[in-house]
């Protein structure tokens, strides 16, 4: 078992999933920034929540940039609280993300 903080350990994951995802199905969409921001603003428009459908909305159909976000006090917050709540997820997705790119990479 691991004894460090998730906190600690997270770089190193990222640093893994930077160097596979290249080699992933998900390396062209990775590589360009066009497509990922577009991928991005679609899955939020698709989401269940009604902000982030909102926002996603917007972003994707320039109505709204990404930092216009954080000019929108009710967009902002919740971004603030969404990370607050989740945020302590990202070392086990980041560690799940990892695993996967491994095993893709591993085919």
């Amino acid at each position: 078992m691991n004894d460090q903080p998730a906190a600690e350990g997270a770089p190193a994951d990222l640093a893994a999933i930077m160097r596979l995802a290249p080699d992933s199905p998900y390396g062209e969409l990775i590589a360009d920034d066009t497509s990922r921001r577009r991928t991005l603003y679609e899955l939020l428009a698709e989401s269940d929540d009604p902000l982030w459908k909102e926002i996603g909305t917007q972003l994707r159909d320039g109505q709204l940039g990404p930092r216009g976000i954080f000019e929108v006090e009710a967009y902002r917050t919740h971004v603030v609280d969404t990370i607050a709540k989740l945020g302590g997820d990202f070392p086990a997705l980041l560690a799940k993300t990892r695993e996967e790119l491994e095993a893709d990479h591993a085919d």
